[in-house]
C-alpha cells in the first residue's frame, strides 16, 4: 500500500540499488530513494515521498532519537490571518518523546528539534504602504517586497531555522556576509541614532 509519509520508521540498510530498507511499523518496507543521502543505519526518522510516479522518497532523521509520533493527538483547525500571512496551514501533529512521555503538540509544518523544541511564532502585524518604485525594484530581484523585508529583518536579526530548534515563522537568514552588509549599512544610515538611545 503506497503511503506518502512514513513516520518513527527505523534505517535497516541503504542498498547498492539506492534502496532504503526500512522497519516500519513492525514489518519491513523497502523504498527508492530520490537523491543519494548520507544515512546511518539505525537511525529513526521520516520518509516522505517527493516523486509520487516513481515513488521515491527522501528520509530525515529525527535530531531528537527519542521522538514518536502520537497521532491522537493530531488537531486540525482554520488557520488564522496570521498563520496565513506566514505561510502556516494551522495544524498541529501530536508527538511524544523522553521529556514529554504523555505527549505535546507543535505545527505540521515542522519536525520538533531537541527534546521536542521549535520556535513559536513571535510576530506583531506592521501595515506598511510603499511606494511603487520599491515594488518595482524587488521585482528586478525577482522578490515580493514582503519577501524583500522579511529577508532584510532575519539577515540583520540573525533568525535560522535549524533541526535543532525550527521556526515555525519560516525566517531564514542567508550567508554570514549577507550580516556583515547590512550591518554596515545600519552602522552608516542610523548608527548614529543607537547611539542617542543609549
Amino acid at each position: 500500500m503506497f503511503e506518502r509519509s512514513l513516520f518513527d520508521a527505523r534505517i535497516v540498510e541503504v542498498t547498492a540499488d539506492n534502496h532504503l530498507v526500512l522497519d516500519y511499523q513492525g514489518s519491513a518496507r523497502r523504498v527508492r530513494l530520490a537523491e543519494d543521502q548520507e544515512l546511518v543505519p539505525g537511525n529513526i526518522g521520516f520518509a516522505m515521498c517527493i516523486d509520487q510516479t516513481l515513488k521515491a522518497y527522501v528520509f530525515r532523521s529525527y535530531i531528537d532519537q527519542s521522538l514518536r509520533r502520537k497521532p491522537e493527538l493530531d488537531r486540525f483547525s482554520k488557520p488564522t490571518t496570521q498563520q496565513i500571512r506566514l505561510g502556516v496551514l494551522g495544524n498541529e501533529w501530536g508527538w511524544r518523546n523522553n521529556r514529554h512521555p504523555q505527549g505535546f503538540r507543535s505545527p505540521s509544518e515542522i519536525t520538533p528539534g531537541v527534546d521536542g523544541s521549535f520556535e513559536p511564532i513571535q510576530c506583531q502585524l506592521l501595515r506598511l504602504d510603499v511606494p511603487r518604485e520599491f515594488i518595482a525594484f524587488c521585482r528586478q530581484y525577482g522578490c515580493s517586497p514582503e519577501a524583500m523585508l522579511k529577508s532584510f529583518i532575519a539577515d540583520t536579526l540573525q533568525f535560522q531555522t535549524n533541526r535543532e530548534k525550527p521556526r515555525v515563522d519560516h525566517y531564514q537568514k542567508h550567508a554570514s556576509f549577507a550580516f556583515d552588509a547590512v550591518q554596515t549599512y545600519l552602522d552608516r544610515a542610523h548608527g548614529w541614532k543607537k547611539e542617542q538611545a543609549q
